[in-house]
């Protein structure tokens, strides 16, 4: 019997229900199966005095690339553990426990990514009667006996493997799983958005999405939700990996129209636009809101990034030269 409904709003996400539950249940205890993980919102969970379990369910079926699991590595560590396992499971099950037993129980669609946590109204989970609980604990562990601590798995196994290319209009060949960015350099927008007219701080900073960005990477951009009113899910959450081991959670927002369909034309940081702006320009040599000229790109060897998939909602940006 399902007893209460969860959904992110924009005054209080599931991620803060989730990581805010044990304060008001007695739990010592958090077991987490999902077919979708981010680092993003793992990290946050060292903050909390609960020992975290947490089983990446498709880790297999999506392929890990060696920043994603170096990534994933560096966080199975303290109060967290990370397994992936044998049997694929796509799951969304939450488990409280306190002294080995399950006090409290959420199950549903959102998968522990800032995607699943933090979109207004797109998913939800719900409380399960404590009859249940016997049911949703055998199916955790069937999962969890398949497992491996993520340190330990073979990557000839779980590790990536090549995809397709294909050609675009103009014959070039496109490899679907990299997208190179247009450049980052321009006088009041993208680096230097701060710097135009726009309500703005020096500091922020935004990555572009080109029209063609889409038309070849459909799985990197989905389409945005037709509803403009709800103004929070118009920017679809995400999280983002650095080639550096940086960790962000940002926005897909803005609003470029193809075929009649709305698209993101930018990628910003949450909460603020300044976080992706300081950690670019940090990353150049350069202070805090500082303009960036083409001179200051010239030197450090690039002015785009190339951005990547690593699993639903979860994207790998490379900067390195």
């Amino acid at each position: 019997m399902i007893k209460m409904l969860f959904f992110s709003t924009n005054r209080k996400t599931l991620k803060e229900i989730v990581f805010q539950k044990h304060l008001s249940i007695r739990a010592d205890e958090l077991n987490v199966l999902c077919g979708y993980i981010s680092s993003t919102i793992i990290q946050d969970l060292k903050e909390l005095d609960l020992k975290v379990k947490i089983v990446y369910g498709l880790a297999r079926q999506e392929k890990l690339n060696d920043a994603s699991y170096k990534d994933l590595c560096d966080l199975n560590t303290g109060n967290i553990s990370i397994y992936c396992p044998e049997i694929l499971s796509h799951a969304k099950l939450y488990i409280w426990k306190y002294k080995g037993s399950i006090v409290y129980v959420l199950n549903g669609s959102a998968n522990f990514s800032s995607k699943g946590l933090r979109t207004p109204h797109m998913e939800v989970l719900s409380e399960v009667s404590h009859t249940s609980f016997s049911e949703f604990e055998d199916y955790f562990n069937l999962i969890f006996d398949s497992s491996v601590p993520i340190n330990k798995i073979d990557l000839d196994r779980f590790g990536s493997t090549p995809r397709p290319q294909f050609t675009d209009s103009n014959d070039n060949v496109i490899d679907p799983q990299f997208c190179e960015t247009d450049s980052l350099f321009a006088r009041a927008s993208k680096i230097n958005w701060g710097h135009g007219n726009a309500h703005t701080n020096p500091r922020d900073a935004y990555i572009p999405i080109r029209v063609r960005d889409i038309t070849n990477y459909p799985n990197l951009f989905p389409e945005k939700s037709s509803n403009q009113g709800l103004r929070f899910h118009d920017n679809a959450p995400i999280d983002i990996l650095w080639d550096d081991g940086e960790r962000m959670e940002g926005l897909l927002e803005g609003s470029t129209i193809i075929d009649g369909l709305r698209y993101p034309n930018k990628i910003s940081s949450f909460k603020s636009k300044k976080i992706m702006g300081d950690y670019l320009r940090k990353r150049l040599s350069l202070k805090e809101g500082e303009f960036v000229t083409k001179q200051v790109f010239q030197n450090y060897g690039r002015d785009n990034i190339t951005i990547s998939l690593i699993s639903e909602g979860v994207y790998f940006m490379d900067f390195s030269v």
